[in-house]
């Protein structure tokens, strides 16, 4: 597993997913974490965080790597009627094939 966790402009961690794929082994996956994008209008968030976020990031990197996919981990336990994770990173696992 890797986690990204420094700097979450789009492009920044766009390169990062480039550069460590070939570390991630068939099950295992890339977290490209922060949910900046719906965070944007709240105090001390910025509007270019709607795209320029890690979550765009992995959604644009999974489109064009067929060999890893975008996929929740499965919550242990989950004793809500929540069926997808609602916080900051719902839009982050990326998983190898």
């Amino acid at each position: 597993m890797i986690m990204l966790e420094s700097h979450h402009p789009r492009q920044h961690v766009a390169g990062e997913l480039e550069a460590y794929a070939q570390l991630v082994n068939a099950g295992s996956c890339i977290v490209a974490s922060d949910g900046m994008r719906d965070l944007c209008d709240v105090p001390g968030g910025k509007p270019e965080w709607v795209t320029g976020n890690p979550a765009r990031a992995a959604i644009e990197f999974a489109g064009r790597h067929p060999e890893f996919e975008l996929r929740q981990p499965t919550w242990q336990p989950n004793a809500s009627r929540l069926e997808k994770n609602v916080t900051y990173w719902r839009d982050a696992w990326l998983w190898r094939k």
